[in-house]
């Protein structure tokens, strides 16, 4: 779900910006000019959305015994959670826990991390 979320994170602040306009940052190796480049706020959020499938498709994300998805699989469940999911309520998670998250602070050192 990571990839979603940046994929969420960038289109908000791509719409804050053009898609043609650069972005402050974010760059590519262009092997034809053997430079790094900028990329636009457009590029980066495409490269987000293509960033969903191929974690779909990761060997890496199976669980033992799982077969992967095609492509056009991942396709089509990408499109579908980018067009159904409010992306409101979905962002903003920190991906901390236990000793790391301040919510958590009351943990004990030792404590297991699948608590309530």
């Amino acid at each position: 779900m990571i990839p979603l979320e940046s994929y969420f994170v960038v289109s908000r602040q791509a719409n804050q910006h053009g898609a043609d306009e650069m972005h402050p940052y974010q760059t590519r190796w262009d092997p034809k000019t053997k430079q790094t480049q900028r990329i636009t706020w457009g590029k980066q959020l495409e490269r987000h959305f293509r960033c969903i499938v191929g974690n779909m498709m990761s060997q890496r994300n199976l669980i033992s015994g799982e077969e992967n998805v095609t492509r056009e699989q991942a396709e089509q469940i990408r499109d579908r959670l980018v067009m159904e999911i409010l992306p409101d309520g979905f962002t903003g998670n920190t991906f901390l826990f236990g000793m790391l998250d301040p919510k958590d602070e009351d943990i004990a050192q030792g404590q297991s991390l699948l608590v309530e």
